[in-house]
């Protein structure tokens, strides 16, 4: 699929509901995932994943 528009208006209410859910988890110091729903934890994967290759990569 090209875009032709920026891609932020592609990112659905859900999607940006698991960022901010990240970002909480995150700043609270990363705690029990088990507390998490599975589609939750898997988000924080995925996005632990990026970070961390981010980080390495450049």
């Amino acid at each position: 699929m090209l875009l032709t528009e920026c891609p932020q208006s592609f990112i659905r209410p859900e999607s940006l509901t698991l960022l901010e859910e990240h970002h909480l988890w995150r700043m609270g110091g990363s705690g029990d995932l088990r507390q998490y729903p599975a589609k939750s934890v898997e988000a924080f994967t995925v996005l632990e994943s990026e970070l961390l290759r981010e980080k390495n990569h450049g």
